[in-house]
């Protein structure tokens, strides 16, 4: 699919005064200002990140009545039992509030509901369990702001709830003690962008602060919130940066067992970035719920035990190794349906529904599906008797608020702009399709071609080993703060390109008399005839790949074009703004 290539605008003089202050390259100048860092003392934030900076925890609408309420049942010795969904960061907040508080109190459980069972989100069945072990406090993660059915009838029995959540808010509000969500409308908290175990982590925070204890006690905590943000796609800005800066730092240094029994399962190596935890630590722990039991995730990171860890960590690894085959089979089985449409280029989102579907890789095949097509998708499929589905979506197309205008579809429903999840009865499939495709009308061309948000130019020549250890000061690197794009023009092969799995292929570059570079080029392999027997530009990312267990300096292709790229820098023409 051809890629938009949009040159990120910057003030150049700007960019210069921050240079000569910072005493920076300009290219390294140019990559601080596009992240928003205007002065030193900015910079100096940025590359410094401090625990001291976080914000108070108590600034979270109704903070004070969930701590109060915490303290009355710690007090009282009455049960609590901590609830989350089934994903990364409902086992990560379930893991951090029960290994904080078992400081405070023995009368604690959790809780994972089944997700083929029960589905996702605080659940009634979860409430029973409640009812039957005499749980009077029922602390919700990652979850509850849109449960106000459920909660209401937890409340009938006896049950106070308090919420940690960061997903949307709906009208209705359910009945809690204390529902502690930034992204409520009227919470004054400055700080909207955490993740749901960055949630639970400001709670702790506040009953710490409560219980006098220095904040720094809670370091410990942060290799659950740094897990939280980097497999929950959040912004690595702000807040997040501080808790993601000292949750690496707490991976990398000090960690659980549980963590290192399931970095040991991996290929990836010390020391841990972002990335490493999207793709090595993730897809183990979200295996756990997608496949069986979600609990078994949570047991792994709660051990204390070397060989206890060691066999949750095989159990995960044999759940991921299911799931990938279910993915595959799921996924090719979506595109050759997909694409049996001959129409299928000219509809705006993937909507598509199969009974067999397997329920735990639905999120993963629309993922995949928004990345082959460019469009929002929604996957469904038969789970007693419901239809159930996972919506992800482009950057620029905000599904959840899409599939809102058809929440009167559905039984359950919530998620993000960018992902989203509900249940259904089978008969409002019909009209769920009609009005989402209804729904994308006035979406732009523009807005369903992939872009290529490019940082700057680059030449190979210029990256060098102090370029590099300047480039790394960005780090933790996201959504946010995203690994930068470089161009590359007149870019040349050296040697022969090998072809690798997965329509990929790797190669050596070099423009000039430059230093030749290893690159790679996933699922580049259509590329092969623009670069094979002549000059081209090049779009790519730096980094660093494991291979025999060692770190090495690669660039990443993401894209390639042929002519004169100056003429098209500017990606905003009539045709792509025409609507559909």
């Amino acid at each position: 699919m051809k890629k938009q290539w949009k040159y990120k605008p910057v003030d150049t003089p700007a960019v210069n005064l921050l240079r000569d202050e910072l005493g920076v390259n300009a290219t390294m100048a140019k990559l601080l200002f596009l992240r928003g860092i205007k002065s030193k003392e900015q910079a100096d934030k940025f590359f410094n990140p401090s625990f001291d900076d976080l914000h108070d925890p108590f600034l979270l609408k109704d903070m004070d009545l969930g701590i109060t309420r915490l303290n009355q049942a710690i007090d009282n010795n009455e049960r609590i039992l901590l609830y989350g969904d089934y994903d990364v960061d409902g086992v990560t907040s379930v893991s951090l509030l029960y290994t904080f508080l078992k400081r405070f109190t023995e009368n604690l459980d959790f809780y994972i509901p089944d997700r083929y069972k029960e589905g996702y989100g605080l659940t009634l069945e979860g409430i029973d369990f409640a009812k039957q072990n005499n749980v009077k406090l029922l602390i919700a993660m990652d979850c509850g702001t849109t449960a106000a059915p459920q909660i209401t009838v937890a409340k009938e029995k006896g049950i106070d709830v308090i919420v940690l959540d960061h997903h949307l808010p709906v009208e209705e509000i359910p009945p809690t003690v204390a529902l502690i969500n930034p992204k409520q409308a009227d919470c004054s908290y400055p700080f909207t962008d955490l993740s749901g175990c960055g949630v639970t982590f400001k709670f702790a925070q506040a009953y710490a602060a409560h219980k006098g204890m220095p904040k720094r006690a809670l370091l410990s905590l942060l290799d659950f919130v740094a897990t939280s943000i980097a497999c929950d796609y959040v912004p690595i800005v702000g807040e997040n940066r501080i808790l993601a800066t000292f949750g690496l730092h707490q991976i990398n240094q000090r960690t659980r067992v549980g963590f290192k029994a399931l970095i040991a399962r991996t290929n990836y190596t010390y020391p841990f970035t972002v990335s490493d935890i999207v793709f090595g630590i993730g897809p183990y722990i979200n295996a756990a719920g997608r496949l069986s039991d979600g609990k078994e995730a949570v047991r792994l990171l709660l051990a204390e035990d070397w060989l206890v860890a060691s066999e949750y960590a095989n159990i995960l690894r044999v759940r991921n190794t299911q799931r990938r085959v279910f993915d595959r089979e799921n996924l090719e089985e979506a595109i050759k349906i997909w694409e049996s449409n001959p129409h299928h280029l000219d509809v705006p989102i993937v909507v598509l529904f199969q009974s067999n579907w397997h329920k735990g890789v639905l999120g993963i095949v629309a993922s995949r599906m928004v990345k082959h097509y460019h469009k929002p998708a929604v996957i469904m499929c038969e789970s007693n008797g419901e239809i159930v589905a996972s919506a992800r979506s482009t950057s620029t197309i905000d599904v959840h608020e899409r599939l809102k205008q058809s929440e009167h579809l559905f039984k359950s429903f919530g998620g993000h702009p960018n992902a989203a999840g509900f249940s259904m009865e089978p008969q409002n499939l019909a009209e769920l399709t009609k009005n989402l495709i209804e729904s994308m009308k006035g979406v732009s061309i523009a807005q369903q071609t992939p872009t290529l948000d490019i940082d700057a130019e680059l030449e190979l020549k210029d990256i060098t080993p102090e370029f590099m250890e300047a480039l790394r000061k960005l780090e933790p690197m996201g959504p946010g703060n995203p690994n930068p794009l470089f161009v590359c023009e007149d870019v040349e092969v050296v040697g022969p390109i090998r072809y690798v799995e997965k329509n990929s292929i790797r190669l050596r570059v070099a423009k000039g008399k430059s230093k030749q570079f290893k690159a790679v080029g996933f699922r580049k392999g259509d590329y092969i005839q623009q670069i094979n027997s002549q000059q081209f530009c090049m779009c790519f990312k730096i980094i660093e790949s494991v291979w025999k267990g060692k770190k090495q300096l690669q660039l990443q292709l993401k894209d390639v074009f042929e002519g004169d790229i100056h003429a098209e820098r500017v990606i905003a023409t009539e045709e792509q703004d025409d609507k559909v």
